[in-house]
């Protein structure tokens, strides 16, 4: 590519920026680990070209955490209360989480999560660095993207436009090996940040144990965990003798579409709430429904993915899962 298209690339992006504002545990118990960045380096003496693991301070990452109380199940979903396990004991941060199935055993053994451990989804499909810098992109032009992740976003945009002007020149120098080095040295790093562009990241809060519990950090995943798309007459959760369900609105929620007519997918929400705790902290979650009728009330994404989202309605958030890939549908 040539480097004048980079120039226009990096003007549409401060354009765009100008216009603009499962189940998340670890592999020890402590934190996702998430892959660090690296390659090979360079295969000659000279100067690095450029050193991708200098991209700034790392991103916020999903917290790891392990499956502590059974909450309610809906739908081939089940909701947990989770912890972090230090020396095999229960303890903050806490959160919640979901799996695709009940897991049967939880809190903490002396090596970390008693029911097994499933990190944040961060795999990545670029292959190149051209990729990774249209990836990059596309978050900044896709108007549900949150402030927050887009932010984080622009913070590379000098890196990749960087790296990719030094790529280039590698190759027309005939210096294979180092190019390559650095395509994979950015690959890794974009990995790192992936794994915290695809976390979705919720504001709710419920008390645990006393200790209040103020995000959902669950990864965005590559499959629906629902087994179906229930009508809201049919649709319930179960309740669990520490915790009970109460149903909340069903919500239509606008899908903006590149150059189509926006869609409308339905939401039922409800509350999670701790039974013998009078304080008003709630987790909020829902699910993908087909109404029996059209709702009246009316929400608004976020924070899309592809089958995990943030909706708002009413002042509050609500993690969701959806039945229906979002993101493919709104060509994003």
């Amino acid at each position: 590519m040539k480097k004048t298209s980079l120039l226009c690339c990096f003007v549409a992006i401060q354009v765009v920026w100008a216009s603009a504002n499962g189940f998340a545990i670890a592999q020890d118990g402590t934190g996702v680990q998430i892959p660090g960045s690296g390659g090979s380096g360079p295969t000659n003496s000279g100067p690095t070209p450029n050193d991708p693991t200098n991209w700034g301070d790392p991103p916020p990452t999903a917290v790891g955490l392990c499956a502590y109380e059974l909450i309610g199940a809906s739908n081939g979903v089940w909701y947990y209360t989770t912890c972090t396990c230090v020396d095999g004991t229960p303890t903050a941060p806490y959160s919640f989480g979901q799996s695709t199935s009940k897991l049967t055993a939880l809190g903490c053994t002396a090596t970390g999560c008693s029911s097994g451990t499933t990190p944040a989804s961060n795999s990545i499909t670029e292959t190149s660095i051209e990729q990774v810098r249209n990836s990059m992109l596309g978050i900044l032009a896709n108007p549900t993207t949150s402030r927050a992740k887009r932010t984080h976003v622009l913070s590379l945009v000098d890196n990749i436009l960087t790296a990719e002007f030094q790529y280039e020149d590698l190759v027309n120098q005939g210096r294979t090996a180092e190019a390559d080095d650095l395509k994979f040295a950015v690959l890794a790093e974009w990995k790192k940040h992936v794994a915290y562009l695809r976390v979705m990241i919720s504001g709710t809060e419920f008390q645990t144990d006393g200790v209040s519990v103020g995000r959902s950090d669950l990864p965005d995943t590559e499959a629906s965990l629902l087994m179906s798309l229930p009508t809201s007459a049919t649709f319930s959760v179960d309740d669990t003798e520490k915790f009970r369900v109460i149903p909340d609105e069903v919500v239509v929620v606008t899908i903006p579409r590149k150059g189509l007519a926006p869609e409308k997918r339905y939401f039922q929400l409800f509350h999670l709430k701790r039974r013998g705790i009078t304080q008003p902290d709630r987790v909020r979650f829902g699910q993908q429904i087909q109404p029996v009728t059209e709702p009246e009330e009316a929400a608004k994404i976020i924070d899309l993915g592809r089958f995990t989202h943030v909706i708002e309605y009413d002042g509050q958030t609500f993690q969701v899962n959806s039945f229906d890939d979002l993101k493919a549908l709104s060509g994003t």
